[in-house]
């Protein structure tokens, strides 16, 4: 029964804008951008973390949408450096 109610809820996320999905996180939230992504300009990136309470966002230079494959080290970084932010260090 979980699992059904849990789908669910994932199709109504699913079905609902963005925007309006992105308004309910509740927990500190990091976007991790390419600068040269074509899916997703630096727009958008800001104006989604504008609406999620607690974000902050790493940019990454010269780094498409797939950051993990083509900047490995500058992503992984960007990871680890907001893991110590969300611990307070």
């Amino acid at each position: 029964m979980n699992s059904a109610i849990g789908l669910a809820a994932d199709v109504n996320l699913l079905s609902r804008p963005i925007e309006q999905a992105m308004k309910r996180f509740a927990l500190p939230t990091a976007f991790i951008h390419g600068t040269s992504d074509p899916y997703t300009g630096t727009a958008e990136i800001e104006r989604y973390a504008s609406l999620v309470g607690q974000a902050t966002i790493e940019h990454i230079d010269k780094c498409g949408h797939y950051a993990s494959a083509s900047r490995p080290a500058a992503f992984w970084g960007a990871v680890a450096k907001q893991l110590h932010y969300t611990k307070g260090g």
